[in-house]
Parts: C-alpha cells; structure tokens; sequence
C-alpha cells in the first residue's frame, strides 16, 4: 500500500476498530514497520555488522518493560499465551518456543534476571522492544565514529523516567524529580556530548569510555555513579538484533 493510500484508509478505520487491531500488534504500541523501498529492512538488522557514521551518546533504563507488563499475566501459562497470541503472534512456532523456553525460560532462581512472572515478562519486554535496540546503536556506532553508552537506574527504572531528569530547570521543583543531583549529572553529560562530541568528564563525574572498548557503560543511580559491562550484551540481545 503507498503512504498516501495507508494514510487515507487509515483515516477511515473506526478508532475502535484501530484499538482491536493494536492488541494484536507484535509491538506494545505501533511503530515503523517494513514497507520495501523507504524502510527496506528491520532497523536491527540493517544496523547488525555497519559501521555507523556517526558518533552516538545511547542510554536505556534498567527497568523499561516493567511500565508495559500485563498485570493479568502471573502465571507460566498466562505467559506462554501472551507471548504466542498476542506479543509475538506473527512468529513462526518454532521461534515462540525459542523465546519461552531458551530466551526467558520460567527458571524463578534469579539466574536469569528475574524471580517472578512478572519480573520475567517485564525483562522480556525491556530487552526485546527498548534495550537491546540500544546495543544495536551503541555497537554500530562504536565500530564506526565511536559511541559511548549509559543505563539510568533511579529506582524505579522505568521507561521515560529519565525525561524529567534530563529536562530538569534548576531551582524549579519537579514531582517526578527525585534527586537533583542525579539530574545535574545527567545534563552535564548531556550537555557536554552535544558541544564537544565526548562524554570524558567534567565537574568530577566519571569518564565514559568508548563502547567498543570493553561495552563498559556508566550505571547512574541516587546511590552514585559506576561503570559496568552493558546488561544488553547478551545472547539475548543477539537473537534479538537478527529475529525482531
């Protein structure tokens, strides 16, 4: 269908009828989609192998998928169906298998990174739609220009908690706003990246190193800040990198 078309009929969808369509989505909420000659391939895949011409400051935060997780879906069961009819419906048997019991098998010891259901969909959830994107962007770009990667971890992590810290106005209060400190840090770095094209430190904070040395990133939390090996370089993330 050509954009103008899609367009059109779109416009002519009952929203109702738009809303039930989005529940079978393979995706949280809509997004780019494949269409041939704009956007020839998944981003994920096109990315995998490149070398980026650009320099890249990528950060995800440590619980993103939390803020989407079904709180219907507390047992294994209730999990296995929602991943093969509704979050993945479109894939194959054979790969919806892979992802429940090889990617996030229902193993509750903490092993994995999770000890409920609900920590186990919302790690899913995180890795498969938001963070392992972000190692896809940091990696290309690191064996490119260079980028330098961070993961937000105030508690409690969720995805676009970070917004208000980023966009913070000093001497103005803000409800979701915990620590003003962490918020400076994070312009400061912000900031620094956006003039001189680095995020090397300044005012006392940490260097960040270049990704491609090590996929060492900076943990910013209200407890400090640390470097620490990227949680999205995992065998998970390159299933994801080559299957979503």
């Amino acid at each position: 269908m050509e954009p103008s078309t899609g367009h059109t009929f779109l416009v002519s969808v009952p929203p109702a009828t738009l809303l039930t369509s989005n529940c079978h989505s393979s995706s949280p909420r809509p997004g780019p989609a494949v269409d041939g000659p704009y956007v020839p391939d998944l981003p994920n895949r096109l990315l995998a192998g490149r070398d980026l011409n650009a320099v890249a400051l990528v950060g995800h935060n440590s619980h993103e998928g939390n803020l989407f997780v079904d709180p219907s879906i507390v047992t294994d069961a209730a999990f296995d169906a929602y991943i093969s009819n509704k979050l993945f419906s479109l894939y194959s048997p054979a790969s919806q298998e892979h992802i429940i019991k090889t990617l996030y098998p229902a193993r509750y010891d903490g092993s994995n990174g999770y000890k409920t259901v609900k920590e186990r969909l919302g790690l899913l959830i995180s890795e498969a739609f938001i963070g392992c994107n972000a190692f896809g962007l940091a990696s290309a770009a690191a064996h490119g220009n260079g980028s330098f990667g961070y993961v937000f971890a105030v508690s409690p992590g969720l995805h676009g908690q970070d917004i208000a810290y980023s966009f913070f106005t000093p001497g103005k209060e803000s409800p979701h706003v915990e620590n003003v400190t962490v918020a400076m840090e994070i312009q400061r770095y912000l900031t620094r990246f956006a003039i001189m094209g680095n995020v090397k430190g300044a005012d006392g904070d940490s260097p960040i190193p270049d990704y491609k040395q090590g996929e060492m990133i900076l943990n910013i939390s209200s407890e400090g800040s640390s470097l620490v090996r990227d949680d999205m370089m995992n065998m998970r993330c390159q299933w994801w990198q080559k299957n979503l």
